[in-house]
């Protein structure tokens, strides 16, 4: 079985969290460039993925700017179909059938 593609972990890292950084979400899902992620997931899927920038305070109580994204409510339940269709595609490309 093959591993998730970028995009079947981005959505599922959106689903399961409230709000991710762009570091974070770089970081957890071993991709390079997140903001092309984010891109992509719009262009090929049709999900829209909020973000803005936002001041956070690091564990060294130092504020900084960064990049905060999310699914809205009304974007979540399109989200989670279009995670399902990705990974079925995925499969039936490793069991060698097509759909």
């Amino acid at each position: 079985m093959s591993r998730p593609t970028v995009l079947e972990r981005a959505l599922h890292h959106l689903l399961e969290v409230e709000a991710t950084t762009g570091q974070y979400a770089t970081r957890v899902l071993e991709v390079s460039h997140w903001n092309t992620v984010v891109s992509d997931l719009k262009a090929r899927c049709g999900i829209e993925v909020r973000r803005e920038w936002r001041r956070l305070t690091n564990r060294h109580g130092q504020e900084y700017n960064c990049k905060t994204y999310w699914l809205a409510p009304e974007d979540r339940e399109p989200a989670a179909r279009a995670l399902a269709q990705l990974e079925a595609r995925r499969l039936s490309r490793d069991s060698g059938g097509a759909i």
